[in-house]
């Protein structure tokens, strides 16, 4: 098999100097483990992998070289025990700019963060607006998979929210704003969850920004969209 372009060599990739220090560890413990004088010790490569990212990012990194860690970031979100340590540090790298968000969509972030949104944890949803926001901001074209997967519920979920921090319920307006942009489907989507009437129902509220992207999401929907805007005068837009 070939591939286009040719993948780099990885025969001298950083993490095998790692792989076989907790290769080490692990056989270094067989003779005691078969003679029954001590217990296993399990491997601390997946968390010492979370703490090199975490010292990556507070020593002003080069964002245009990846950090190693970013794949095994990956493997901490189908973890209960480190989901929202991983996320929360992942969020801090995808905030380094659009080359940052590039690098995770390469490694395979995508489907990860997508599969998460079925998840009900209150405690997860303001790290998962913020990570969508940033994906949102480089790349519009996950529109169709939200919609898709039903992904667009977890946002109107969190818009409509008024014990939501304004912060995450403006990234919520954002989101789905950036999901009804020349997207016909994100339109009805919207519409049909009654996205215009949460909207119309906040723009009294007092923080500014919220309103701005309230304005702006219900904008987009009624843009070309007769069904949307009639639904508009009917609430008294």
């Amino acid at each position: 098999p070939e591939s286009h372009p040719i993948l780099p060599p990885t025969y001298q990739h950083p993490l095998w100097y790692a792989w076989d220090l907790a290769v080490d560890h692990i056989m270094s413990q067989i003779p005691q483990l078969l003679n029954k004088t001590a217990e296993y010790n399990p491997s601390t490569f997946f968390p010492e992998q979370l703490n090199a990212f975490q010292v990556w990012l507070i020593s002003a990194p080069d964002i245009n070289q990846p950090p190693t860690q970013l794949p095994i970031i990956l493997q901490f979100l189908l973890s209960q025990a480190h989901r929202l340590q991983a996320l929360e540090l992942l969020g801090r790298y995808l905030d380094m700019g659009p080359e940052a968000v590039h690098a995770a969509l390469s490694v395979g972030i995508f489907p990860y963060v997508l599969k998460l949104l079925a998840s009900k944890l209150r405690e997860l949803q303001p790290i998962l607006v913020f990570i969508w926001a940033k994906i949102l901001a480089v790349d519009n074209g996950c529109q169709s998979d939200l919609v898709k997967d039903g992904g667009y519920k977890y946002f109107i979920s969190v818009l409509a929210d008024n014990t939501m921090q304004y912060e995450y319920r403006t990234m919520a307006a954002f989101i789905l704003s950036a999901i009804s942009k020349n997207y016909q489907k994100g339109k009805e989507v919207c519409l049909q969850n009654n996205v215009i009437s949460i909207c119309l129902a906040q723009l009294d509220e007092p923080n500014a920004v919220l309103k701005q992207w309230l304005a702006i999401c219900l904008g987009r929907l009624w843009y070309k969209y007769d069904a949307a805007r009639w639904c508009g005068v009917r609430d008294s837009a």
